[in-house]
């Protein structure tokens, strides 16, 4: 079950939404799903939060629910979507933490009419988040790996 506070938000919307629960790491279950639901927009909010001991000590699970997770589904989706030449994937991501040493926020646009993708950047004030997150009195390594 989706968190109460998204529960409430989308309630909130209009239409209609559901939620599946389903192993995203595998791709019958993440197929059988899509073939059991009628879908507009796709949002993804699967994720593991990562942390260096997570990572050395299983990569794979991270890797297994933030990346193959995040393509299964959005290959399902793109199906669907582009048969009836409509619809939205929402992947709720994260900022921080940069592999590519741009701390700025991106995010991408599908244009379904033009079948193009393109990727946008938008500034993340990092120093502004780290004194955050230090005043909240949370791990001072949540601060440190966002530089």
């Amino acid at each position: 079950m989706p968190p109460p506070l998204a529960v409430e938000a989308f309630a909130e919307l209009p239409g209609r939404w559901q939620h599946a629960s389903v192993d995203v790491t595998d791709a019958s279950s993440v197929n059988r799903a899509f073939q059991e639901h009628a879908i507009e927009q796709v949002i993804y909010g699967a994720a593991i939060t990562s942390g260096a001991d997570r990572e050395r000590e299983h990569p794979e699970q991270v890797i297994g629910v933030n990346l193959t997770g995040a393509f299964l589904c959005s290959r399902e989706a793109l199906k669907i979507m582009k048969s009836q030449r409509s619809g939205r994937i929402i992947n709720i991501g994260s900022v921080g933490q940069p592999r590519d040493s741009n701390n700025n926020a991106k995010y991408v646009i599908w244009d379904s009419a033009q079948d193009t993708l393109e990727v946008r950047f938008i500034p993340y004030d990092v120093a502004a988040v780290v004194k955050k997150i230090k005043a909240a009195g949370l791990p001072k390594e949540h601060a440190e790996r966002l530089w």
